[in-house]
């Protein structure tokens, strides 16, 4: 025999935070070329092969854009759909083949930001300058 309990219904969960943003994210790992790719993110981005880009560094992370200017540079998307980050800013990053990386991408903005693991785990220790 089973015997109702006299008390009400039970409390709901209380939600958490709710996301404010469209950024889409992505894990990679760097090969020994500098390549980077998370299909999700660049389809997000809709960057086609050979689209010319910039890179820039700042906090720690990687920033990469369309690059617009005229007679922009060699750094492409390459044919397979890949980020390839230069060996000066992979140096300057402390980043090696077979680190993982988070990719965040604004597509509203279009751009991608890097973030290595070293400023990753800055940023998640509360820490706030390099």
């Amino acid at each position: 025999m089973v015997v109702a309990s006299p008390r009400g219904p039970l409390p709901l969960a209380t939600l958490g935070m709710r996301r404010t943003s469209d950024l889409v994210y992505g894990l990679s790992s760097i090969d020994n070329r500098g390549r980077v790719v998370d299909s999700k993110v660049m389809r997000q981005l809709d960057w086609p092969p050979g689209l010319p880009l910039a890179f820039s560094h700042a906090d720690g992370r990687l920033t990469v854009t369309p690059d617009t200017s005229p007679g922009a540079g060699r750094l492409r998307v390459t044919t397979q759909g890949h980020l390839r980050i230069p060996a000066p800013l992979r140096h300057l990053c402390a980043l090696v083949a077979g680190d993982r990386v988070l990719l965040a991408a604004d597509t509203a903005r279009s751009l991608v930001t890097v973030f290595p693991p070293a400023t990753l785990d800055r940023l998640l220790s509360g820490g706030e300058s390099e």
